[in-house]
């Protein structure tokens, strides 16, 4: 067994909060590389679908999205309980989000 294939995430599901920022997008790739699926979070609808085209388009696998305020807490609450309808659970979070974050590239 390769020491690699002990990271395969094996389609679990990963919530990345954050994830329309520059951090957010590598963490979803690094999850993507690993056979995960990334479900990604971010107040920021017009740069979440833009990430969701940029990781389609590198990976041919089909990207979640939710424009979800963190701070909202019906909003989140609603966002659980849409999953927990459909009997789909997290493995984990990566809790990604910031407020006033400066980044220079």
């Amino acid at each position: 067994m390769n020491n690699l294939d002990r990271f395969d995430l094996n389609n679990q599901n990963i919530i990345i909060t954050g994830a329309a920022g520059k951090l957010g997008f590598y963490h979803a790739i690094a999850i993507l590389e690993k056979n995960g699926n990334p479900i990604l979070i971010d107040k920021n609808k017009s740069k979440l679908i833009e990430s969701k085209k940029k990781l389609e388009s590198l990976f041919k696998k089909k990207i979640i999205i939710h424009k979800i305020n963190l701070t909202n807490f019906k909003e989140l609450k609603n966002f659980f309980k849409f999953y927990e309808g459909k009997k789909i659970y997290f493995d984990a979070l990566i809790n990604n989000a910031d407020i006033n974050s400066k980044f220079n590239e």
